[in-house]
């Protein structure tokens, strides 16, 4: 369902920007297939959804999260390329970032 180039443009591609309009703001898609659709979605969506959001919300205000560092302190560039296992359910190879506490 989300395999069709007419409405995602190479559909195998990670493209995040495709979910952006020309200003910068979220899109209108909103195809959330892992709840269903139709008259058998799922009725725990709306909770699930806020949850998730209110858990990154939660994260991204207490944490600073960037680039790996070297032992100088300065950004590591070049290495973004994360990978991903196949499968049912799809998980990220591991990869370097640094999370440090926001500070007040």
């Amino acid at each position: 369902m989300t395999r069709d180039e007419t409405v995602y443009p190479e559909p195998e591609s990670f493209i995040p920007d495709r979910f952006l309009t020309e200003d910068g703001t979220c899109n209108e898609d909103e195809m959330m297939l892992p709840f269903g659709f139709g008259r058998r979605i799922c009725a725990g969506l709306h909770f699930a959804r806020l949850t998730a959001w209110t858990a990154m919300a939660s994260i991204l205000s207490q944490f600073d999260i960037g680039e790996p560092e070297d032992e100088a302190g300065r950004p590591i560039k070049g290495l973004a390329d994360i990978r991903y296992s196949d499968g049912l359910i799809s998980h990220a190879s591991p990869f370097r970032c640094v999370i440090k506490p926001r500070m007040k």
